[in-house]
């Protein structure tokens, strides 16, 4: 019996140098009422969590969450942000423009665009009025990739930036525009269905970040080589030999 333990201990620790390890870098966003900056909606609890996560080198996954209670029945209808304008540096980063594309929106029925219209930040997300209402309710989540061309991305790198700096080093605004308000930040939420006389709330914030990967456990070993692993493989082998000899006797 001994022996069939050692035998699991080992082919654990076989598999244990293939676990994966997180490699996500992200950004956060959030905000949230009562007690957070800029709330309006007394009596109501209402919030949010806008991250940003690297997939790899040229696509970064966000998601912005109703971090309302269950009971609340606070609706997320827009929400808008800003990117730092590169290009206008003396540096050789070019300027964004069509060096990015915004993709894989979830729910479908949200769009995301470049601002206009006195909006002051640079870009809006909105749930399309009219059926289905996809408006964010408590506990859901609108999801969608920012994709950059690699030469873009390689841009940032010559000029030690990052894609997150687009974020991190963006401007703030106000919900001049869109939502109204004095809240001012490099995000802003629009909520509605609160029981305030207005109805709707407007609340801003800053990226923080960026936090570091976390590895799901103990961190892998370096890759064993192919001599390492025909050593391992031996070794089950042999204890698996000497077991079945053992029980014949």
């Amino acid at each position: 019996m001994k022996t069939n333990l050692s035998i699991l201990t080992l082919a654990a620790l076989i598999g244990a140098f293939w676990a994966p390890m997180s490699a996500a870098t992200s950004i956060t966003a959030s905000n949230s009422c009562p007690g957070g900056a800029g709330c309006d909606g007394a009596g109501d609890a209402y919030g949010f969590n806008f991250t940003i996560s690297d997939t790899n080198a040229t696509t970064f996954s966000a998601s912005l969450l109703n971090t309302a209670p269950g009971t609340s029945g606070a609706l997320i209808d827009a929400f808008a942000f800003n990117m730092l304008n590169t290009g206008t540096n003396p540096d050789s980063v070019p300027q964004l423009g069509t060096n990015f594309t915004i993709q894989n929106i979830s729910p479908a029925d949200w769009t995301i665009t470049f601002a206009s219209g006195g909006v002051q930040f640079d870009y809006v997300g909105s749930e399309n009025p009219g059926p289905p209402d996809d408006r964010l309710a408590a506990g859901e989540a609108l999801t969608f990739d920012f994709v950059f061309t690699q030469a873009y991305v390689d841009s940032l790198t010559a000029n030690n930036l990052t894609v997150f700096d687009l974020f991190l080093d963006s401007p703030q605004d106000t919900g001049g525009g869109f939502g109204g308000g004095t809240d001012i930040g490099q995000v802003a939420v629009s909520f509605q269905a609160l029981t305030t006389p207005e109805g709707s709330d407007l609340l801003a914030a800053n990226w923080e970040g960026p936090t570091p990967p976390t590895p799901p456990g103990p961190g892998p070993g370096p890759i064993p080589e192919p001599g390492i692993l025909s050593l391992m493989a031996a070794g089950l082998l042999g204890m698996g030999a000497k077991a079945r000899r053992k029980n014949a006797s």
